[in-house]
C-alpha cells in the first residue's frame, strides 16, 4: 500500500496528542479460537493490543509516496472504499488503532489521488476490532 503525498502534506509531522486511526487487516486462520490477524500488503501478523513500530520510508520518485510504515485510514467509513483492492478469499476487519502521541507520521491519500485522506506513521497500536 503506498500512501502518495501531495506538495501541502509532504512534511513528515510529530503527533502532539494520540490519534484515532482504523487499519484493515484480514485473517484466513483461526487456531484453538483465536483469529490469527494479519496486514493486507505486507502480510505482517498482528495482535490485538499490540503495538508496533516501523521505519518510515519516503519514495523519491517523481511521484511522492510513503512506501514504508503504517497505513491508515483518517475516518471510519472511508475505510469501506479500500477493500475491492482486498484478496476476496480472505476474511476482512477493521481494527481502530491508534498513533501514539510522539510518533512521526504523513498525512496523504491511500493509492491514489481520488481516495480518501489516510496516514503513514511509525508507530501504530492496535486497540481493538469494530
Amino acid at each position: 500500500m503506498c500512501l502518495i503525498l501531495d506538495k501541502d502534506t509532504y512534511k513528515r509531522l510529530k503527533a502532539n496528542e494520540d490519534i484515532i486511526v482504523y487499519k484493515a487487516l484480514l485473517c484466513n486462520t483461526i487456531v484453538d479460537g483465536k483469529k490469527i490477524l494479519f496486514t493486507p500488503y505486507q502480510r505482517y501478523k498482528v495482535e490485538i493490543g499490540g503495538a508496533y513500530k516501523s521505519r518510515l520510508v519516503k519514495s523519491k520518485s517523481y511521484c511522492p509516496h510513503i512506501k514504508l510504515g503504517f497505513h491508515t485510514f483518517i475516518n471510519l467509513p472511508d475505510i469501506d472504499k479500500m477493500f475491492k483492492y482486498l484478496d476476496v478469499n480472505t476474511k476482512a476487519y477493521i481494527a481502530k488503532c491508534v498513533i501514539p502521541k510522539g510518533s512521526h507520521y504523513y498525512i496523504g491519500r491511500y493509492y491514489s489521488s481520488d481516495m480518501p485522506d489516510s496516514y503513514a506513521s511509525n508507530k501504530l497500536t492496535y486497540l481493538e476490532i469494530l
